[in-house]
């Protein structure tokens, strides 16, 4: 999610065959359901507007890891993410769900993509802390995702090239990253000022 800018609900619906290693790229495609395995649609929870399908490069920090867990993938039906025990649950509750049947404990919804995954923040924030990494101000999973973003826009990647990384049907979200670069810059260049006058104040009071 931080390395490749996946949503919380692609990153847990990746499968080993849309990983290619060898030209290090992660390809976000739809998936149909199966009876076994639920679907999957590129899209952003909660907005009705579908998101592109997309290929994004792997950053070479995330080739050890990923490779490792591609390993272990064939455990839980292919997903890189999930372990075998939720794949078992996330069958489970699939097929109760294409069933018409009562599945998340109470009763009967659509499936949703970020249905794959289970109190996977709060996982998360133990690891976190676990790793040393102090949260200073609120976290959720897409986070990961914005920092991804935001990282891209510092760098100067060019817009279009950034939103078609996360997969904006246009640049007009995509463009809030570069927004606060602009607004970093601007607070940079009035502190690079304050020193400037303080320094010539001081200089004159010297003289």
């Amino acid at each position: 999610m931080y390395g490749c800018g996946l949503r919380a609900g692609e990153a847990y619906n990746l499968q080993v065959c849309h990983i290619d290693l060898a030209k290090r790229r992660v390809h976000v495609v739809n998936r149909a359901g199966t009876e076994d395995i639920p679907p999957f649609t590129v899209k952003a929870e909660g907005q009705s507007s579908e998101s592109k399908e997309r290929t994004v490069p792997i950053p070479e920090a995330a080739l050890s890891d990923l490779t490792a867990a591609m390993r272990l993938a064939f455990k839980s039906g292919g997903f890189i993410v999930l372990t075998s025990e939720r794949f078992a649950v996330v069958q489970s509750n699939w097929r109760q769900s294409r069933a018409g049947e009562a599945w998340n404990g109470k009763f009967w919804r659509p499936w949703q993509n970020r249905d794959m995954i289970n109190n996977v923040l709060r996982d998360t924030k133990v690891f976190l802390r676990r790793a040393g990494v102090e949260l200073t101000a609120p976290f959720t999973l897409h986070s990961f995702r914005k920092s991804f973003a935001q990282n891209h826009a510092e760098a100067g990647t060019p817009p279009r090239t950034l939103a078609k990384l996360l997969g904006h049907a246009n640049t007009r979200v995509t463009m809030q990253f570069y927004n606060r670069v602009t607004d970093a810059n601007e607070r940079a260049a009035g502190e690079a000022m304050d020193r400037l006058l303080a320094q010539k104040e001081q200089a004159t009071s010297v003289s």
